[in-house]
């Protein structure tokens, strides 16, 4: 009874956000001009996934194929973070959706919540990263449809160091999603402003350059993850390819050599 309960808030919870999510109407009766969805997004479900989550959604934040239209802190509550405590309701929504999907399913309940969370934050693909018999595994659902692609991705496991914490890889997870992912459009072009003219001809100075903020799939939150990885140096990782003939799944495979 629980479980259906939770199942039931959680379906209403998807409801609102697509409804959230879902263009602007403009007083012409014309929808407004909503983005177009693209990218992929990680979501940790589950107990231990959010571990394994973090270094793949910072392989696919890096590439401008896979970005999605998504900040720091979203990214953070899909690979399993907790809101902050004045994040907006609609993070905390995202939170709480995220939480009420079981990890690993694959029954119609659980697929159209994956799909809701999807459209929700705007992206093509969303890759949900799951703890299956002790291994994190990753699979793919395409939002529109919200049925599962036929690629399994697997995980390279780097055993604990002193640190006492095991470190992951995903061999071959950016080109397996880009290969089911449309290519990024174009970035418009940026206007060129004319140059100022003072009051008796000259021109004026340039204006300060205006700071930016750093790109979030560059923040310290995603490469802190990769440290422990990258200064061991040890490690190499070996892909290999398998195929499931009776499923027609292909399974990207990855294990530390000797």
């Amino acid at each position: 009874m629980a479980v259906a309960i939770r199942r039931a808030r959680a379906a209403a919870l998807g409801c609102a956000l697509l409804a959230a999510a879902a263009p602007a109407w403009g007083a012409d009766g014309a929808p407004g001009t909503a983005p177009e969805p693209r990218g992929a997004v990680v979501v940790a479900l589950g107990e231990g996934a959010s571990a394994a989550a973090r270094p793949l959604a910072h392989d696919v934040y890096r590439d401008e194929v896979l970005r999605p239209s998504i900040d720091e802190a979203t990214a953070r509550v899909l690979c399993g973070d907790a809101p902050a405590t004045d994040a907006p309701q609609a993070l905390r929504d995202l939170g709480e959706l995220r939480r009420s999907i079981a990890p690993g399913g694959s029954d119609a309940a659980s697929r159209r919540l994956l799909g809701s969370l999807g459209a929700d934050v705007r992206a093509r693909l969303v890759v949900s990263v799951a703890v299956v018999d002790g291994k994190p595994v990753a699979r793919v659902l395409r939002v529109a449809g919200a049925a599962f692609e036929w690629v399994t991705l697997s995980v390279a496991v780097t055993p604990p160091a002193a640190s006492g914490e095991a470190t992951y890889a995903w061999p071959g997870a950016v080109a397996a999603l880009r290969g089911l992912s449309p290519a990024a459009p174009p970035a418009p072009l940026a206007p060129v402003a004319a140059p100022a003219i003072g009051p008796k001809g000259a021109v004026a100075p340039d204006a300060a350059p205006v700071a930016t903020s750093k790109p979030f799939w560059k923040s310290a939150w995603f490469w802190a993850p990769l440290g422990v990885l990258v200064a061991a140096g040890v490690a190499v990782i070996v892909v290999s390819q398998t195929t499931d003939t009776a499923s027609s799944s292909l399974h990207l495979q990855g294990r530390v050599a000797p």
